[in-house]
């Protein structure tokens, strides 16, 4: 996975939070037109919109591809587990 600075300045279309961050799957590349967003915070799925400079739903179409995508699915498991892990902390 590769790291890098968000492309242009955004909040999650869901929650508000500010997303300054990204990590790619892929070594090297920076998020392009059309590439899939998942909230660090949330967990909501977005879609890069490069013309408009913001995150945008996905389509019914693209949500249904997504739903089927392993690596999405692995992605919004390990949101779930650490912030599952977050709140326990937290209690403490």
């Amino acid at each position: 996975m590769d790291q890098s600075r968000a492309p242009f300045k955004m909040n999650c279309r869901k929650c508000g939070k500010l997303l300054d961050g990204n990590t790619s799957m892929e070594k090297g590349t920076r998020p392009r037109h059309g590439d899939v967003s998942l909230c660090i915070y949330c967990g909501a799925l977005s879609i890069f919109d490069m013309n408009k400079q913001r995150l945008r739903p996905p389509t019914q179409w693209e949500q249904a591809e997504l739903s089927k995508n392993p690596d999405v699915a692995r992605a919004l498991a390990a949101i779930t587990i650490a912030k599952a892990k977050q709140g326990y902390k937290s209690q403490k």
